[in-house]
């Protein structure tokens, strides 16, 4: 009888036992508390590896019989609780054994962090900061792990924060010659076009989901990287933007370009409600700032269970 689970890496010679709190959620937040710690994993170092992580679930867990460490081949890996995690660096691989699937994590992970850092020496704790920080990253790279609800709060952070750090890019490169625009506006006694507004327009564009569009932006921050004018440094950040929009779109599955699974994405779109009526979310087109510039136009813009089962 307990909770139990073995945790091993491609190895398979050492294995940590837990009798208790084997289901995933504590197990890969324990994971990701070594991580945040900067302790190097048992790939990247054998003795010392292992040897946090035993730190880190003995603080928390306490007591003398809910951890254990054995020779792999020895253990009960098949357990039928929750079997045996194969763990690459901080992170859970591959599951072996699993006889129930996993659930949702049931809080996020900022609490889950932080319950476990309660409970270390005051001397090896993270500030919140810290682990808010590395929290709200780990859960944009596992987004398969949130609950719908959570995952929704995670994507809309990623839509903003891409949005905001865009457009304060542009308009400290000049990408855009956006402060060009806004003065002319102003001239003509018109209300220029706000940054918020701009981050505004962004986000609906990621919103839009449209693929066509994104990429049309994608291609304008290639050629400012191709051109003459462009150090290594201004190269390195349009490179770093190209990377985050490639990222959403995979986040959001629009990343594939082939016809079948855009027709079988547009096929899947609408959405009937429980009264047999055509609930499609519609979203209005969204103009690239790209397009805007290359064809001269101006747009003034509306302001759980816990058992691991």
């Amino acid at each position: 009888m307990g909770d139990r689970c073995v945790i091993a890496n491609k190895n398979k010679n050492i294995g940590v036992y837990l009798h208790w709190n084997g289901y995933r959620e504590f197990v890969e937040s324990a994971l990701a508390y070594c991580d945040a710690k900067g302790y190097r994993s048992p790939d990247e170092d054998y003795e010392y590896g292992w040897a946090r992580l035993c730190q880190v679930l003995g603080n928390t867990i306490g007591g003398t019989l809910s951890l254990g460490v054995g020779t792999y081949p020895t253990m009960d890996t098949d357990n039928w609780d929750n079997g045996t995690y194969i763990i690459k660096n901080w992170d859970i691989d591959q599951r072996l054994y699993q006889h129930y699937p996993d659930e949702k994590i049931h809080d996020t992970m900022f609490e889950n962090l932080q319950a476990i850092n309660q409970r270390q020496p005051n001397s090896e704790r993270l500030s919140d900061e810290e682990l808010e920080k590395y929290a709200d990253a780990w859960e944009e790279r596992h987004l398969d792990r949130l609950k719908d609800d959570r995952k929704e709060i995670v994507l809309n952070r990623i839509k903003e924060n891409l949005a905001s750090d865009y457009v304060d890019f542009c308009y400290d490169n000049d990408i855009f010659e956006w402060n060009d625009e806004d003065i002319e506006d102003e001239r003509q006694g018109i209300e220029p076009t706000t940054i918020e507004n701009r981050v505004n327009s962004y986000i609906g564009l990621l919103n839009s989901k449209d693929r066509d569009s994104i990429n049309e932006e994608i291609g304008y921050l290639e050629d400012v990287k191709e051109s003459e004018d462009t150090d290594d440094e201004l190269r390195n950040k349009v490179d770093s933007f190209i990377a985050r929009f490639n990222n959403y779109m995979d986040l959001v599955g629009i990343n594939d370009k082939s016809k079948e699974s855009n027709k079988e994405q547009e096929n899947n779109s609408t959405k009937i409600d429980k009264n047999g009526k055509d609930s499609t979310e519609v979203n209005e087109p969204v103009i690239p700032y790209s397009t805007l510039k290359k064809t001269g136009k101006t747009i003034y813009l509306k302001g759980g269970g816990r058992d691991g089962r």
